[in-house]
Formats: C-alpha cells, structure tokens, sequence
C-alpha cells in the first residue's frame, strides 16, 4: 500500500541517520491527572490525596534505608510508548504513513521512575521498496540521563 506522502523524504532517508530526540520530564502528577479523567472528573486514584499518600510512603521508606522501588509510581508503558509515536510524528513531514499504517514493536527494560528526565531516540536501520511499497524501519528507544534504556523497539513506517 503505497500512501503518497512525501516520496522526497523517503529519498533523502539514510540507513544510519537519527530520528530528532524527543526530551520529556516524566512528570507522573501530570501524567495522572490526564489520564485519570473520565467523563470530566479526576478518578479517585489519580486525585492528589493518592499522590500525597504515596510520596509520603516514599518519603517514610527512604528514611528507614528501604528499597522505594515497591513505593513509587512509575510511568504507564502505554504513555512511554506514546512518546516513541511523538517522537516519530514530529520528525515525519506528514504522520499519515505512520498512523494508517506504522508499527511499533518495542520491550520495557526497566521501570521509568517519576519526574525522571527522559530521551526518545531513534535511527533508520533500514530502507525497503518493494510491491507492498516504501517503509522505513528505524531502531528507537527510550533512555535516561545517564543512557541507560528503559524501552528498546522497532518502528515501522509506510510511505
């Protein structure tokens, strides 16, 4: 299925060359505040007493020398997993050949912890053409500060 869109981009396209990261803050009360809403109003286990309870249970537990792991909210795989999409949909000169079409196959690696600063990256790896069309597969991934990934997966997108 061939979509029309920007055959000059396919083109230009080089295995090798990178997606234009994407820099988002995890910024978990946020996250839940949107997502948490249903018909209009915050669902209770998203609203601030949830939040406040949990970072005080965080706050005990760190002061007791605990692992905070099991006392911390991490980012939803769905919404890393959406960043990835943001990512490519910006880079794209139009999204259509990625949302009528795209893939993403991705793994979590490792829990993305709240308000961590986090990377969406990316890489063509390959270039196909063929009866079915043009696509670009690309490598992307999602790290942290310090590199180390926490969502590693392929991208598929048609032209």
């Amino acid at each position: 299925m061939t979509l029309g869109i920007n055959d000059d981009f396919f083109a230009r396209a080089e295995v090798g060359q990178d997606i234009p990261p994407l820099e988002k803050k995890a910024a978990l009360k946020e996250l839940f505040m949107t997502w948490g809403r249903r018909g209009g109003e915050l669902h209770p286990v998203f609203g601030d007493s949830h939040l406040e309870a949990e970072k005080q249970a965080t706050t005990q537990a760190e002061a007791k020398g605990m692992d905070t792991l099991h006392f911390t909210s991490m980012l939803a795989g769905t919404q890393a997993l959406e960043f990835i999409s943001q990512m490519i949909t910006n880079w794209l000169p139009s999204p259509k050949g990625w949302l009528f079409g795209g893939q993403l196959k991705a793994r979590l690696i490792r829990p993305i912890s709240p308000d961590e600063l986090i990377s969406c990256r990316g890489k063509i790896a390959e270039k196909r053409e063929g009866k079915a069309g043009k696509c670009l597969v690309c490598e992307v991934w999602i790290e942290n500060e310090t590199g180390e990934r926490a969502v590693s997966g392929e991208a598929t997108i048609q032209f």
